[in-house]
């Protein structure tokens, strides 16, 4: 996702597959039936690489019964960069349907992501 001047990066990933190293120093309890959200925000700049900003991040996780639950997003700063995660369940059936909204700080700027993600099971 990109907008003025700004490119938000996420993924999600089971939180079982995480390394054990990188769950610790994150405080991520390894588990099947969780996931992790992670998000970036990159500044662009022209004729540079891309940086990591800060920025405020929220979100929220639905099912396809229509539930929802928000996504506690926390700021994880590693080799003088800036990233956000969230952990969530995993619902038993359907995909988990994710909407994260990033706002760069120090702008007006919003980034709005959609994702589908289905999880096999394990």
């Amino acid at each position: 996702m990109q907008g003025a001047g700004f490119e938000m990066r996420y993924g999600i990933v089971r939180s079982s597959t995480l390394d054990l190293g990188v769950a610790k120093r994150n405080g991520i309890v390894r588990s099947d039936d969780r996931a992790v959200v992670t998000v970036a925000v990159l500044r662009q700049r022209d004729g540079s690489i891309a940086v990591p900003t800060e920025a405020t991040i929220s979100g929220i996780r639905r099912v396809l019964t229509g539930d929802s639950v928000a996504l506690d997003f926390r700021a994880v700063s590693e080799g003088g960069s800036v990233s956000y995660i969230a952990e969530t369940d995993i619902p038993d059936h359907g995909p988990v349907l994710l909407e994260i909204e990033a706002r760069p700080t120090g702008t007006d700027t919003r980034l709005i992501a959609r994702i589908t993600h289905r999880f096999d099971k394990g």
